[in-house]
């Protein structure tokens, strides 16, 4: 094992730390300031705040610290549904720099937060707000009662996903009670950071990859505990029956059957309601999740000091580290439980198959679509070389290089499976930025810089009529054919070309895609490009409605809205799959995201209402869970991600609330889609 010995640090020598609580109240602290923040899609970006933020609440400095009146009861009125975790909307804030507080906290142990109750009941929290998490004390406070809220500074790492581990965002006050809203007050009577009193700087997270300060009741500590889970699972297991009306591949032999054509189709019925039709013609409705595999990582790199002990580099755990340096934690307990990883998935599709999910869905590991026991999906994307990139996210379909490359991804990833029955279909690409596409980011040989000066010349006989009517001052049609995006205004006549580009691309993509994919491999399904659920363009979904044999669309929201992929289908009138939807678990596993996060049982009864709410759409096929596993508390390295998100722990246990939200989807799914109208 690689033991971690941690650096010393000044952690010794830092002294207690009182906050002015004048800060708060202090003009000079109001300026903006700039952070990352991350959203509950995965992404994040730099957004602007006050040093100091102030919302529903009102502040006056008064003796022996500050006083806060509150003038709304916190609860988030926007919200129908009242969540353990919604969102806060009554808080105080003050950044690091708002409060003169150090940027770095390494080397301290403890936030303390002294509050003094006013005269009527309250509820408080101390939050630590990180790039990506929240460490939050939550107290209930009785009329005058003064209490101290502790939060653990050392777990800052477990909020920062990728960011420097000890640079939290801001210090937060949050206010909620129950009841109308009027006027309920508080003071703060100190803030205080307390330094470690040891020089070494404490680990975060354990050697099985679980944060090392809480207890919950399935926490491993050992490997005996490890291999011990697996006969307490099988016990479960035994008592669980899968779905009776259920065909070979997952259908629903209780309604009609059609033709059979030996591979997975769709299909419209009498009443209107779409379908996936399994290869056997039975009605098929697409339950499962994402990421069925052992790859997710966490890089140790200039923070190995986090971690409690690393796997070996050498010996039976060597691929626990991937070709990057990360290590996979999630891997690293699957070897030492199961032995190999063929174990684990012959275990795995016994869960799924108990439990009731039928397909295997995006992002899962060879392994596990290898097999031919549950159905499965594929995934393909259009990053072709460097040399052909118009912008981040997309390549240039007009150029022939693109193609070439396109058709041998095709040639190696889809016409070797063109016989598997067991394919549902390919997704093409995830979460492509169709609402800013950027096409004259594209470098000056891209073939796209040709559509766009013939274009330009289409409508204008020449550079000075473009640029009368676009109000720009280009010397050459050379000049129009290097435009950078950021040259042309996003209004009037420059507008109108950037789109009708956008159109003629998306035009090639769709129809590109669809053509070489279904040369390699003509027996299966094109299942879109897995749009995020904020529509693009009226233009851009009719487009792809003419080419796709599936919408796919990833939604994390509550519940699905009607409305909202309504518009998807009457734009394009193809049935619609959701590829990823999630909710994050408020609990002691890992401290909850900077969104709102949800209970065990509001997971359970939550996870449900989604995916029947969705098969209530008579254009709906499936709905896909995002992921299998609990992601890495430390964060992937791509972006940071880090939450509690999956159906098993990091230890390959499962949550039991999900397994029973599962079961109870699988049970209802089929006679929910069958009465959708």
């Amino acid at each position: 094992m690689i033991f971690i010995f941690h650096k010393r640090s000044l952690a010794g020598m830092r002294e207690h730390l009182t906050v002015d609580l004048k800060n708060f109240v202090n003009p000079l602290r109001q300026k903006d300031e700039a952070r990352f923040e991350a959203f509950n899609d995965g992404y994040g970006a730099m957004v602007v705040h006050k040093q100091i933020v102030a919302e529903n609440v009102r502040i006056e400095e008064v003796e022996g610290g500050i006083r806060v009146t509150a003038t709304h009861n916190g609860r988030n009125e926007k919200n129908e549904v009242v969540l353990a975790d919604a969102k806060r909307v009554t808080f105080l804030e003050g950044t690091c720099t708002g409060l003169d507080l150090p940027h770095n906290w390494r080397g301290y142990d403890k936030v303390e937060l002294t509050i003094t109750n006013g005269s009527k009941p309250l509820t408080i929290e101390g939050i630590i707000v990180g790039t990506r998490g929240r460490i939050i004390d939550r107290r209930d406070l009785d009329p005058k009662q003064t209490v101290t809220l502790v939060m653990d500074a050392g777990d800052v790492p477990l909020i920062q996903g990728k960011h420097p581990p000890y640079e939290p965002n801001a210090l937060r006050i949050a206010v909620l009670w129950d009841g109308p809203h009027e006027e309920r007050d508080f003071t703060i009577n100190t803030i205080a950071m307390l330094p470690r009193h040891s020089e070494d700087v404490r680990p975060c997270v354990d050697r099985f990859g679980q944060r090392i300060t809480a207890r919950w009741p399935e926490k491993i500590s050992s490997e005996e505990e490890l291999k011990a889970a697996i006969d307490v699972e099988n016990a479960e297991l035994e008592k669980m029956s899968p779905p009776s009306d259920r065909s070979r591949f997952g259908g629903w032999t209780g309604g009609p059957r059609w033709e059979a054509r030996g591979f997975f189709g769709v299909h419209r019925d009498e009443n209107g309601r779409w379908w996936y039709v399994d290869p056997e013609g039975y009605p098929f409705w697409s339950v499962g999740t994402t990421g069925v595999r052992y790859s997710d990582n966490t890089n140790p790199k200039d923070r190995e000091e986090l971690f409690e002990e690393l796997p070996p580099r050498e010996g039976p755990f060597a691929e626990v580290w991937d070709e990057s340096g990360c290590v996979q934690f999630y891997l690293w307990n699957l070897l030492r439980k199961w032995g190999n990883p063929e174990a684990w998935r012959d275990h795995v599709l016994k869960r799924l198959k108990k439990w009731g999910y039928n397909t295997i869905a995006n992002w899962s590991a060879p392994l596990m679509l290898d097999q031919q026991e549950i159905a499965h999906v594929r995934t393909l994307n259009t990053k072709g070389p460097p040399e052909v990139m118009c912008s981040k996210s997309f390549y240039d379909v007009f150029d022939p290089r693109w193609e070439h490359w396109f058709s041998r991804e095709c040639a190696r990833l889809a016409a070797p499976y063109k016989d598997n029955p067991w394919i549902i279909g390919y997704f093409v690409d995830n979460e492509k930025k169709w609402m800013r596409m950027k096409l004259l980011d594209a470098s000056a040989d891209c073939a796209v810089r040709d559509q766009w000066v013939n274009l330009v010349k289409e409508r204008y006989d020449s550079v000075d009529s473009f640029n009368t009517a676009a109000g720009l001052s280009l010397e050459s049609w050379d000049a129009v054919a290097t435009m950078r995006d950021e040259d042309l205004p996003y209004e009037g006549v420059s507008q109108d070309l950037r789109r009708e580009l956008e159109d003629r691309y998306t035009e090639r993509y769709f129809s590109e895609v669809r053509r070489i994919l279904k040369a390699a491999d003509p027996n299966h399904l094109y299942l879109g490009c897995r749009f995020v659920k904020m529509h693009p363009r009226d233009e851009i979904i009719r487009t792809a409605g003419k080419y796709v044999d599936v919408m796919s669309v990833n939604s994390y929201s509550l519940v699905p809205d009607r409305g909202r992929f309504q518009h998807w289908y009457d734009l394009s009138q193809k049935p619609i799959q959701i590829g990823e939807h999630q909710l994050a678990m408020y609990g002691t596993r890992q401290h909850p995201p900077t969104w709102p996060a949800f209970t065990e049982n509001e997971r359970r009864e939550w996870y449900p209402k989604y995916d029947l709410t969705f098969a209530s759409m008579p254009f709906s096929v499936g709905s896909h869970w995002f992921q299998w596993a609990d992601q890495c508390i430390t964060g992937r390295p791509s972006n940071g991600e880090n939450q509690m998100i999956g159906l098993v722990d990091i230890t390959d246990q499962p949550h039991p609330e999900m397994v029973e939200a599962v079961r109870d989807i699988a049970s209802k799914v089929y006679d929910r889609h069958a009465s959708s109208k």
